[in-house]
C-alpha cells in the first residue's frame, strides 16, 4: 500500500502526496486482513476526522486504488480535490464529504450514513462493463446525496443495487451522464425499505458506446421522485 491507515487512527490529514503503482505481491499484506494491494487503505477505521486533500493516486492495476472502509461509527471523512487513476471503494463511513475529485475508474459505495458526493468527475470512457457509480451492497443507505457529478462511460452511470435493505433520503440530482453502454441511471431495488429517494434534474446523453436499446433512466422502485 502507498498509504495504510490502521483502525486506531483519528484526526488525520493526508495532503499533496503522489502515490504511483504499488507492488502487487499480496503476500506483503497477509497480516492486515486484506487480500489486495492498492494506493490507499483505510483499514476499518473507527475514529473521526480524516482528510485526504489534493493527492495524486495512480494504481489502475490493483482491484481498487483506494479502499476507504470504516467500522462502528467513524465520522467526518473528507476526500477533496484528489486525482485518482483506478477504482475507489467507500463503505462504513458516516457524515462524509467526497467533493471535487477526478476519478478515472469506478466508484463502489457500500453502506453509508451521511454522504455528500458532489461535483466529482468520474471517467470510465471506453469501459463498457463496469458500473461508474454503484450503491452495491445488501445493506443500509441513509442520507446520501450524489449531486452535480459528471459521469462518462461504463455500462451504467448510476446504479442502485437490487438487494439494498434500506434507502432513506437518497438523492441522485443534477448529474450529467454521457456515453454509457446500457443505462444512464438504474434504480431496480426490490428488497429494501424506501423513503425519500429522488433522481431529479439529471441530464443523460448517449454517445458512441451507447447501444441501440439504451435507456436513460430505468426505475422499478416505488416511492421515487423523478
Amino acid at each position: 500500500w502507498g498509504i495504510y491507515v490502521g483502525s486506531g487512527a483519528a484526526r488525520l490529514v493526508v495532503m499533496a502526496n503522489r502515490i504511483v503503482d504499488n507492488a502487487q505481491d499480496v503476500s506483503l499484506v497477509t497480516g492486515l486482513g486484506f487480500s489486495n494491494t492498492g494506493g490507499v487503505l483505510l483499514n476499518s477505521v473507527s475514529g473521526s476526522d480524516y482528510q485526504f486533500v489534493g493527492n495524486q493516486i495512480e494504481d489502475a492495476s490493483s482491484p481498487y486504488a483506494m479502499y476507504l472502509i470504516g467500522t462502528g461509527t467513524p465520522k467526518r471523512f473528507t476526500l477533496n480535490s484528489n486525482q485518482v487513476v483506478g477504482h475507489v471503494l467507500i463503505a462504513g463511513l458516516y457524515d462524509s464529504i467526497v467533493v471535487g475529485n477526478t476519478i478515472k475508474g469506478k466508484v463502489a459505495i457500500g453502506s453509508v450514513d451521511g454522504l455528500q458526493f458532489s461535483n466529482n468527475d468520474i471517467d470510465l470512457d471506453g469501459d463498457t462493463s463496469n458500473l461508474a457509480i454503484s450503491l452495491y451492497a445488501s445493506s443500509v443507505y441513509r442520507n446520501v446525496a450524489l449531486i452535480g457529478n459528471t459521469i462518462v462511460g461504463g455500462a451504467y452511470g448510476l446504479n442502485v443495487a437490487t438487494s439494498a435493505t434500506e434507502l432513506t433520503n437518497v438523492s441522485f440530482d443534477i448529474n450529467q451522464l454521457r456515453n454509457q453502454t446500457s443505462r444512464g441511471i438504474s434504480m431496480t431495488n426490490t428488497a429494501g425499505t424506501l423513503q425519500g429517494v429522488s433522481a431529479n434534474g439529471n441530464k443523460v446523453s448517449t454517445g458512441a458506446a451507447s447501444l441501440t436499446n439504451f435507456n436513460g433512466i430505468v426505475c422499478s422502485m416505488a416511492k421515487v421522485s423523478l
